[in-house]
Parts: C-alpha cells; structure tokens; sequence
C-alpha cells in the first residue's frame, strides 16, 4: 500500500495548530448532513466535533459560514480521503500522547467513512507536541499527559495565550 503524507509547508501556515474540516454529504433532495471536526494537529487531535445534522442548502451555508469565521482564508474543498487523512491522523498522533478525541467523536465517527491509511498529514511541530493551551483546556491535566507520555523537555508549550476565537 502506498502513503502518502502531506507536510505542513510552514509551521505559520496553521494559526496555533487548528483546523476545522467539515464533511458533508446529500441527504436527499435539498438537503446535507454535516458534521465538523476541530482539530489540533500539534498535539491534542480531535477537540471539538459536531455530530452530524441534516439541514437545508441555506442553512448549510449559513452553518458552514459561522465555522469557518475564525479562520483565516477561504476554505477549500478537499476530497474525503484527504479528511479522513486529516482527522485520523490527528486522532492517531494525540492518542499516541495519550488523549482521547472529544467526547461526541464516536457519534461523529460514521460520518466520516472508512479511512484506509494511504493519506496521513504531519503532526506535531517541528517533530514533537506543541501544545497552545484553550479556553476550554484543563493545562495542568494536559502537561502532566505530556511529561508522562514524552517526557520533559520533550514537547513545546504555549500557556496563556490569547483567544484564538
């Protein structure tokens, strides 16, 4: 089997690690199911997920629209295999350290489809974990995963920072 890994070209090209992938597929006539999976790829993989919801074209949109607010550009339409990539790559990578995904991951799950390994994205930051502390994070909890999973002085930190949304 092949792989292939896609490379963050810059560390910078990711705002703090975060990246949103929203998968859609047509429910019926005019409607989608969506489901939305926030992601750190720097260290703690899956931590946010919207179950999936069925909504018309205009919602849709609208729905879409407000995810996407925070980040900087224009989200671009990727096939499945680079979401799935993209999602359990992070998932694999964080619970190599020794997170779990978010709580609502696993009613997300089917939405995404079978992920086949062929395409996986780099995580980590200059080849280790970065974390950037949230405003829903417990660091205390997250640093202490870390030295016991990486050891310290293995892994980078930002506490403290200021809101990302």
């Amino acid at each position: 089997m092949l792989t292939k890994i896609l490379p963050v070209k810059n560390n910078d090209d990711i705002d703090r690690g975060l990246g949103l992938v929203v998968i859609a597929r047509v429910a019926r006539y005019n409607q989608i199911t969506v489901c939305s999976y926030l992601l750190d790829i720097w260290c703690l993989g899956v931590k946010d997920t919207i179950p999936p919801r069925t909504v018309d074209r205009i919602k849709f949109k609208e729905f879409t629209e407000a995810l996407f607010q925070p980040f900087p550009g224009s989200p671009q339409e990727v096939p499945l295999e680079v979401a799935q990539g993209m999602i359990f790559s992070a998932c694999e990578y964080a619970e190599n350290l020794g997170f779990q995904p978010h709580k609502d991951f696993e009613k997300s799950r089917s939405h995404i489809g079978e992920w086949d390994g062929a395409i996986r994205i780099e995580c980590g930051r200059d080849g280790k974990p970065f974390y950037v502390s949230g405003p829903h994070d417990n660091p205390q909890k997250i640093m202490e995963t870390l030295k016991k999973s990486r050891g310290e002085g293995n892994f980078d930190f930002m506490i403290g920072s200021a809101p990302f949304f």
